[in-house]
């Protein structure tokens, strides 16, 4: 995803804020997003100089790429891009704010949070002691368990060369599609630079966490106990035991069934039933 800044900054200011080498064109600096949508005046990471990225936006990347006009050069890229997005936030550069409304039929616990801006759909219920962020959207139907947080920063941190650790700023959304039932004690976090998504029909049971950028398709039952790390996707119709844990980044196939326990590793072809540590 591209987010838009409230006014613009050139590229030589950024690379002169991180003391690193610019190289190229000088130029507008107008939005920031993830390598894989950033367009024209757009400034992003690359962990490696072949990742596809379009060659007019402004890339920090360890070494020189030959497919970008504007390019600054700094030894952790990702560390870079935490701190231009930090300076930016502290000076006024980014909106944060988020546009919803609560629909009328919706039922809400007195003891529970929604802030300003999040947008909670027609029938949908929130049990009492849950948060739910201004960058939620909840959609019709949906019912969320008491105990609950929603859309907070999940747990995203790059070292810099002395060891301190830098938060990674939070920008996507959390969106729960229609009815979907979030058991209690759940925490779901909202997205780094796209959107946390749990599509119709989702089922999740009490205490499961699932991390920024976890994307779940329609159907799927998720059991007490899950842990989902940042970037799972999860197939439609999947069965997914109690206490299974499954690696960041792993993608689990449509229709596959996850047993108790189970530490999934790797990618999961659709159809699959896998159990064990690590899940085979």
């Amino acid at each position: 995803m591209i987010y838009p800044l409230n006014k613009g900054i050139s590229s030589q200011q950024l690379s002169n804020y991180l003391a690193a080498e610019h190289l190229g064109l000088s130029v507008m600096v107008s939005s920031f997003g993830d390598s894989n949508t950033a367009n024209a005046g757009c400034i992003c990471f690359i962990d490696t100089v072949q990742r596809e990225h379009n060659k007019d936006s402004i890339v920090i990347s360890s070494r020189p790429s030959i497919d970008c006009s504007t390019n600054i050069i700094f030894s952790n890229p990702r560390l870079a891009f935490i701190k231009i997005l930090s300076y930016l936030q502290c000076n006024g550069y980014i909106n944060q704010k988020h546009e919803g409304k609560i629909h009328s039929t919706a039922s809400i616990a007195s003891s529970a949070i929604v802030e300003l801006g999040a947008d909670i759909g027609a029938g949908v219920s929130i049990g009492p002691g849950s948060l739910v962020k201004s960058c939620v959207v909840l959609r019709a139907g949906t019912k969320i368990g008491a105990n609950c947080t929603l859309g907070h920063d999940g747990f995203g941190f790059e070292r810099d060369e002395y060891g301190k650790a830098f938060r990674f700023p939070h920008f996507g959304k959390l969106i729960i599609d229609e009815d979907c039932e979030i058991g209690h004690s759940c925490c779901i976090s909202r997205g780094t630079l796209k959107d946390t998504v749990i599509k119709n029909g989702v089922k999740i049971d009490d205490h499961v966490y699932l991390a920024h950028n976890v994307f779940v398709k329609e159907n799927s039952l998720i059991m007490a106990g899950v842990k989902l790390n940042g970037r799972v996707e999860v197939g439609k119709e999947c069965w997914i035991g109690t206490n299974v844990l499954v690696r960041e980044g792993c993608v689990i196939g449509n229709y596959v069934t996850v047993g108790m326990g189970g530490v999934v590793v790797k990618n999961i072809e659709e159809y699959a039933v896998v159990f064990g540590n690590p899940a085979k």
